[in-house]
């Protein structure tokens, strides 16, 4: 289906935006600008935590419904594609663990853990990235910046600016009105995709998966 999608919006020079919000978030944003700037040096690791807190198990599973968003993100921030997949998943949390171009390693933990005081039922407990490079590691943490309010009904998270979704559907206007392409198209759905995918078969044979070559997953700068 995402290929049909992403082979009529080409032909017909349709903007197409799949809903890839995370790679919005203000720190990811600024840590993807550090990057291209160098200020690790050559990044040979990420790793990345995705974890939900409480909320309704998904019947498709948690790799299915959670993983596309640190996957897209790494992507978008590494720019590498992924050459092979291994999977790991033990106590409702699975591993990705990643081989991109250029030597880059990634690992992405994914998954929904028991409900905490401090976020809302089916909310983000821990989204973060460590990418380590030659001249240095850098910490991101993903929720941030944001402020935490405590009422009498409950405890929540709140942006101090425009939230993830709010940042991703000024892109699209921008790019519906600009006639260009958005800065995150079909194609990086399609790279999000295909990994998941396989690592759907890699847990299931207990081995890594290798990618295509002739399928780039280019997540862009």
């Amino acid at each position: 289906v995402a290929e049909a999608v992403a082979a009529a919006a080409a032909y017909y020079g349709t903007v197409c935006m799949p809903a890839h919000h995370q790679r919005f978030a203000p720190a990811l944003r600024s840590a993807r600008t550090a990057l291209a700037a160098g200020r690790v040096g050559l990044p040979w690791n990420v790793q990345a935590d995705f974890l939900v807190a409480g909320g309704d198990p998904c019947p498709l599973g948690e790799l299915t419904n959670f993983a596309d968003a640190p996957v897209d993100v790494v992507l978008a921030l590494t720019g590498l594609p992924v050459r092979r997949v291994h999977a790991r998943a033990s106590d409702g949390l699975t591993l990705l663990l990643l081989d991109h171009d250029r030597a880059l390693t990634s690992a992405i933990a994914v998954g929904r853990i028991t409900g905490t005081a401090d976020v809302r039922p089916g909310g983000l407990a821990v989204h973060r990235y460590r990418i380590s490079g030659s001249n240095g590691v850098m910490n991101v943490d993903a929720t941030r910046p944001g402020a935490t309010l405590r009422t009498a009904v409950g405890v929540r998270t709140a942006w101090t600016g425009p939230d993830t979704v709010a940042r991703m559907l000024t892109e699209l206007h921008a790019a519906i009105t600009g006639g260009r392409p958005a800065e995150v198209g079909p194609a990086d759905a399609l790279a999000a995709i295909r990994v998941i995918e396989a690592a759907r078969r890699s847990l299931e044979t207990g081995r890594p998966v290798p990618l295509s070559p002739e399928h780039p997953q280019e997540g862009r700068k």
